[in-house]
């Protein structure tokens, strides 16, 4: 059973300030430049550490290794940009069987149970759904009849 939500989200949530939102890694890149200028930030700096990536509210994210901000991160794009110390980040670590954890959080209806971090396991995600399922079913009908 799919819940409402398609993905997990990530920088493609991002807006431009002409209203259009971040695409593709480049834009992200682009994005994180706007933004700084907007907020002041001096420069922008290239981070040689590692950062591990998870899931919080149906978002990948990733702490900066500086500042310990959360940066919006995707899997294919393999970047996060922190806007408020200006690193970018280009060895974010996301788990070898990072889409089936997606799929398996999609299947929950609302976006604040939608998280996993490291040492989770998939199959302590589908445990939990398992555990939850009735709560999982009763929920999607719930807002499929509000739909």
């Amino acid at each position: 059973m799919a819940g409402p939500y398609l993905r997990i989200s990530g920088p493609e949530t991002l807006v431009f300030p002409d209203g259009t939102f971040v695409r593709t890694r480049e834009e992200y890149l682009a994005w994180h430049l706007v933004h700084l200028q907007e907020k002041g930030v001096v420069r922008r700096w290239w981070s040689i550490g590692l950062v591990q990536a998870f899931i919080e509210q149906g978002r990948w994210l990733a702490l900066c290794s500086l500042c310990q901000t959360g940066m919006l991160t995707r899997p294919d794009w393999q970047l996060a940009c922190c806007g408020a110390c200006g690193a970018v980040h280009e060895n974010v670590s996301f788990p070898a069987d990072y889409q089936q954890i997606a799929s398996a959080l999609l299947e929950r209806p609302v976006r604040e149970t939608q998280g996993w971090r490291p040492p989770e396991t998939l199959d302590d995600i589908l445990r939990e759904n398992t555990l939850h399922a009735d709560e999982i079913h009763l929920f999607s009908r719930l807002l499929k009849e509000d739909a």
